[in-house]
């Protein structure tokens, strides 16, 4: 940052781990870029907490967020934009209560759906939605095609596109173990909307097609969404993987939450990653997995196809079990591939998705202010 701007006082509001997620991991890490400041810092972290723990939460970043405007000068107030009703009541009160102190505000979307959000709304709603973000200076999106979340609703917006970024611990990679069987990964969020169901039922089918020659991990937490519960969602994942057990013993391995050592290990240890989410922008676990040596197998949207070119994986249509077949079926047939995309992927990650480059691109962008 300039001189000049390195004298401003800046807020981060957003989510603050744990739980641990994408978008908190991003969020913090934005954050250290700007410790120097001694920025202020408000948690809105309420993924998996009670109704009556995320009211208290909010109430709490409220107070919290007219203090620091009221009485501590703040120049420069950046949040993470919510897509839910509840979210983004919060959102529209942070907008307008750092307008009226005079704060720049800079918003950062986490995700490709701003827009499908907004048009859900009723007219009322989108009105005061329309008003509250014509206040926001500056929106940032992860990839460019994403600009148009916000220049389609609101044209005399600023938005600047930066990537996502893998964590600097995988930078000591330097080499990829390989094995004879084919080793697939899945690392994120266990619900609906993520294709795990897919992944499960896919994974079946390639069992019978090359016995032996696959293993499958999975590895993170249950969450709710809008198409099932947490525990609606963890009983279909454990019926189609003790399915799979009772029919081909140990090919599917079940880690629960991982971090740090572990997770790094997990990716190492794989040779494709898969994510078959219903709808994604550019998470940061594609980027790791590319960074530790794994070719990507991923749903076929605008967003992802942009990143995920034949170069560095295969994407295929959401939703789509014999899709999700088709697709890691041509990698587990052509080893030569497989391996071409692996090393591929470290090297493009490196040049592309560092956590350097992150940095160098936010400090750029607040530079702009």
């Amino acid at each position: 940052m300039t001189s000049e701007n390195s004298a401003k006082r800046m807020l981060f509001v957003g989510p603050v781990p744990p739980p641990i997620s994408g978008q908190s991991i991003a969020f913090m890490e934005t954050y250290k870029i700007f410790e120097e400041c001694r920025p202020l810092l408000i948690d809105q972290n309420v993924s998996g907490k009670s109704a009556v723990s995320t009211v208290l939460i909010i109430l709490r970043a409220l107070i919290r967020l007219s203090y620091y405007l009221a009485l501590k000068n703040v120049d420069v107030v950046y949040f993470t934009c919510s897509r839910s009703f509840r979210g983004s009541l919060f959102d529209i009160v942070l907008i307008n209560l750092s307008s009226m102190a005079g704060a720049k505000i800079v918003n950062h979307l986490h995700g490709a759906d701003f827009r499908e959000f907004y048009d859900r709304c009723g007219p009322f709603y989108r009105r005061i939605l329309a008003i509250s973000y014509r206040k926001v200076c500056l929106s940032i999106v992860l990839l460019k095609e994403l600009k148009t979340q916000f220049t389609d609703l609101f044209p005399q917006m600023k938005v600047l596109a930066t990537p996502n970024f893998y964590p600097c611990e995988l930078d000591a990679i330097e080499d990829k173990p390989q094995s004879e069987t084919v080793r697939v990964l899945y690392l994120s969020n266990i619900m609906k909307s993520k294709g795990i169901v897919e992944l499960l039922d896919a994974f079946d089918r390639l069992c019978r097609q090359y016995p032996g020659l696959l293993s499958l991990t999975i590895a993170g937490n249950f969450m709710d969404d809008r198409y099932c519960t947490r525990r609606e969602i963890e009983k279909s994942v454990y019926k189609r993987l003790n399915a799979i057990r009772m029919t081909f013993g140990d090919c599917i391995f079940f880690k629960g939450f991982v971090t740090g050592g572990e997770k790094f290990d997990l990716l190492l240890s794989s040779d494709i990653f898969v994510l078959p989410s219903y709808r994604e922008a550019l998470p940061l676990s594609i980027l790791e997995a590319m960074r530790a040596g794994n070719a990507i197998v991923t749903t076929r949207m605008r967003h992802l196809t942009s990143i995920i070119s034949v170069r560095e994986g295969i994407t295929v249509d959401a939703g789509s079990v014999e899709a999700l077949v088709d697709g890691l079926a041509a990698l587990v047939e052509d080893r030569k591939r497989l391996m071409a995309i692996q090393f591929h992927n470290m090297d493009h990650a490196r040049r592309r998705y560092s956590l350097g480059l992150y940095r160098k691109r936010m400090k750029k962008i607040f530079e702009q202010m």
